[in-house]
């Protein structure tokens, strides 16, 4: 084939009868991997070949590893501009031994998180993937007045900035912290709710409008009876 590169191997020791060789061709921009056929667990013998697919590499994992009886080797291909990472089946609370590989995205980041810092019963990790352009702030789930544990993950907008303001702060019975998030090219006043006459403790936010400012004036000089 152009641009290809033959590779000739025994007939034997593919288990046949026959004698001689028998050619594999290399495809354009892959390389070929060749495996015993017996540690694939098959009464024949011989190598089969695993293909590379382009821009892509493959990584070998023994069968058993991975909780099945047949032995042998299973292969996992990265995806282009992927990286795989893998995770131990029995850390993910599953009865099945072996790996579990999870793929980063494109132009993304995972984090891995234990499974039982998220109050799950199940063991292991759990991937949490990054967004473009985004930032994931982690907040423990007990400081947001839920009964599980673990941490929730706020994702920061593109072009925006998150600001984490006490819960208790707000007049809420809930523990933890709510977030706000700043607006595209404007910035946000935190005002206490106590001073707006309302009920409620806390603070409302105010977004200064693109290119504009905010003044914050007393009620008191607006002639309001309400503090």
């Amino acid at each position: 084939m152009r641009q290809s590169l033959g590779i000739s191997v025994p007939r034997q020791s593919l288990g046949t009868s026959k004698g001689g060789y028998r050619i594999y061709w290399m495809r354009r921009q892959s390389l070929g991997i060749s495996v015993p056929r017996q540690s694939l667990g098959t009464s024949k013998g011989g190598y089969r070949t695993y293909w590379m697919r382009r821009q892509s590499l493959g990584i070998s994992v023994p069968r058993q590893s991975l909780g099945t009886s047949k032995g042998g080797y299973r292969i996992y291909w990265m995806r282009r501009q992927s990286l795989g990472i893998s995770v131990p089946r029995q850390s993910l609370g599953t009865s099945k031994g072996g790996y579990r590989t999870y793929w980063m995205r494109r132009q993304s980041l995972g984090i891995s998180v234990p499974r039982q810092s998220l109050g799950t019963s199940k063991g292991g990790y759990r991937i949490y993937w990054m967004r473009r352009q985004s930032l994931g702030i982690s907040v423990p789930r007990q400081s947001l007045g839920t009964s599980k544990g673990g941490y929730r993950t706020y994702w920061m907008r593109r072009q925006s900035l998150g600001i984490s303001v006490p819960r208790q702060s707000l007049g809420t019975s809930k523990g933890g912290y709510r977030i706000y998030w700043m607006r595209r090219q404007s910035l946000g006043i935190s005002v206490p709710r106590q001073s707006l006459g309302t009920s409620k403790g806390g603070y409302r936010t105010y977004w200064m409008r693109r290119q504009s400012l905010g003044i914050s004036v007393p009620r008191q000089s607006l002639g309001t009876s309400n503090l």
